[in-house]
This record gives structure tokens, sequence and C-alpha cells, in this order.
């Protein structure tokens, strides 16, 4: 028992130590409501942003309160109903993993829902100054193509931001409107080669490429130097809630944050 509690106490410490150090290493974190602006950290409002404490809701309330809250760049997750309507979504675990209806959706309360109809609708009305950026969970493009249709104009799609999902995609993009904002994420990608990495340099419209928190250690800073973009990340709400994760991230270079 004494040996497993002077353990305890000396992981305690070094855990102590660790953060202190972290702290001392970089400076307190300023969040940016713009991709123009210099230095760390842009913050991106995942999901829509927290509810009252929950995530993931994509929903009107959820974008209302964190635009009241100042904040300016929106992610939103967008998926496909049964019958093709294009929806905020980020997943179909509460209809059993199975794509409902649009109408069974977009009726389900307490929280109002949005088509993509809906949610542009809803920026143009409510949310001057505000970009967004897209994470379709389907076909990209599928949403692709349809955004396009639906916002035809030049001027109007730049303040949207789309995700891609793969080096492919990156190019098809930058081929069909070189100037359309995009976000190449890498979620989906596992092999990420040197030799695409450098390509994405000559890219005119990447913004940024973002990864998941847990390759930030191996991968940031190899992706920072070869295609001079800045890097971002997500993880779990609790993760992006934590200071000593932010700015233990900022030491490997990040600039910008997906938060809940």
């Amino acid at each position: 028992m004494k040996i497993a509690l002077l353990i305890l106490a000396l992981i305690t410490a070094v855990a102590g130590i660790a953060a202190a150090a972290v702290r001392y290493a970089t400076e307190p974190l300023t969040w940016h409501q713009t991709f123009g602006a210099e230095g760390c950290c842009i913050d991106i409002t995942h999901a829509g942003g927290l509810l009252d404490g929950e995530p993931y809701t994509n929903s009107l309330e959820a974008l209302r309160q964190n635009y009241s809250a100042g904040r300016r760049i929106f992610e939103i997750d967008l998926s496909l109903t049964a019958d093709g309507r294009i929806v905020l979504a980020h997943d179909w675990n509460a209809y059993g993993g199975v794509a409902p209806d649009s109408s069974e959706f977009l009726k389900q309360g307490p929280l109002t829902r949005l088509d993509l109809d809906g949610f542009l609708a809803w920026l143009r009305l409510e949310c001057a100054g505000c970009r967004v950026v897209t994470d379709a969970k389907f076909d990209f493009v599928h949403f692709r193509d349809a955004f396009f249709h639906r916002v035809p104009v030049p001027e109007s799609r730049d303040r949207f931001i789309l995700q891609t999902y793969d080096f492919e995609t990156v190019h098809a993009l930058a081929e069909l409107d070189p100037e359309q904002p995009q976000i190449l994420t890498l979620y989906r990608v596992r092999e990420v080669p040197d030799e695409e990495l450098s390509r994405l340099a000559q890219v005119p419209g990447l913004l940024a490429v973002t990864m998941p928190i847990d390759r930030v250690p191996l991968q940031a800073a190899s992706t920072i130097e070869a295609t001079g973009k800045p890097v971002f990340t997500h993880g779990y709400p609790w993760m992006m809630q934590s200071e000593l994760i932010l700015r233990t991230a900022r030491l490997f270079g990040i600039t910008g944050f997906y938060k809940d």
C-alpha cells in the first residue's frame, strides 16, 4: 500500500511539473474570430457549438447561443436524410444509425433542426460577418455540387470553407474553382506521403490542414513545414476545453482549434 501511494504521489508530482512547464513555455491563449488573424488562436465553433453544455446538436439554438457569445466561425455537420435532403446533423445515432426521412428529422423536438436551406437563411439574416466550415458526412462530390447550386455566386461562396477529405478531392475542388476556400482534414487519411503534402503548398484556396489532436505530436510540425499552411486540430469536447491540452498543442505549432 505504501509503495502504491508513493507511486501515485510521484505520478501526480511529475504531472504537475509537466503542466507547469507547458504553461511557462506557452503564451496565454487569445481567441480570434477570423482566419486573417495573425498568431494563435483561431476559434472554430465545432458542430454549432455547445448548447448549455451539450455538444454536437448543430441546432438553431446552439448557433444563436454561440453567436450571442461573440463566436463568428462555425463548423457544421451535414448529413443526408433517407429522402436525400441535406440537413445539419452529426450522425444518426438517435435513430439507431439509420437515416430518417427529412420530415421526421426536422420535426424532432425540442430543438430546432435545420436543413441546408434553413441554415443558409439563418446565415443571411442573423449571422452577419460569419464564416462557415462544412463537414459533409456523405459523398463530398454530392455535397460540393449541391453547395455550388445553392450558392452560385463566387463572392457569396467565399464565406464558406469546404472541408475536403483526401488529396484527390483537394485538387479536384481547386481545379473546379481555384479560389474556393477549403481545409483539408486528415481524420479519414492514414497515409500522408511527403510528396502529397508538398503539393498542397500550390493550392491557393487551401487555408489550413486539420488533424486529430492525437496526431499532432508526430505530424503537425512536418505538415506545417511541407505545406507552408497553418495546422488546426480537433478532439473530444473535454479535450478542447482543457487549456493544458490546447497549450501543449501550441508547442507543436497548432494555431486553430475546433472547440465546442
